[in-house]
């Protein structure tokens, strides 16, 4: 929902169109948000898929009555869970080493517990063990040198 627009001379000059852009200049129409609708004397932008995981960067020109008009902006629409603005971090029980000894039972000695998101609608879907350069780690469980 879009903030209200007030011009100063809100009595003679009421706000007449909306119109969305990527630019804050002129009219370059976004091809990924829908055209501004009116829900309830709000102005609401949507995007025109709402499953694509995304913040959409858009200003506003808002024309009064008479002709004038105005740029406003930029807004960002968060939708999603778009790496851009969603903080993930380690689950507090979150365990970095287990110590074993010699002949101690090997199996289910480490539960990995998934990280957690700052927006509680951002679960995570899926984990990868990955290397140290980002790549896929593939191989088979080791032993550390300090055999832990």
């Amino acid at each position: 929902m879009l903030p209200n627009f007030v011009s100063s001379q809100q009595t003679g000059c009421p706000t007449s169109t909306f119109e969305l852009s990527t630019s804050g200049s002129s009219i370059v129409a976004p091809i990924n948000l829908n055209n501004i609708q009116t829900i309830n004397s709000n102005q609401v932008v949507t995007p025109t898929d709402e499953n694509v995981h995304q913040a959409y960067v858009f200003y506003v020109k808002v024309t009064a009555d008479g002709g004038s008009s105005a740029f406003f902006g930029p807004y960002t629409l968060n939708v999603g869970c778009a790496n851009s603005y969603v903080i993930y971090q380690d689950n507090a029980a979150f365990v970095t080493s287990v110590s074993k000894l010699v002949g101690d039972d090997k199996t289910a000695v480490y539960t990995f517990q998934l990280p957690t998101a700052d927006r509680a609608y951002c679960l995570v879907q899926s984990t990868e063990i990955v290397n140290t350069d980002g790549l896929t780690w593939s191989g088979d469980p080791k032993l550390s040198p300090t055999g832990t």
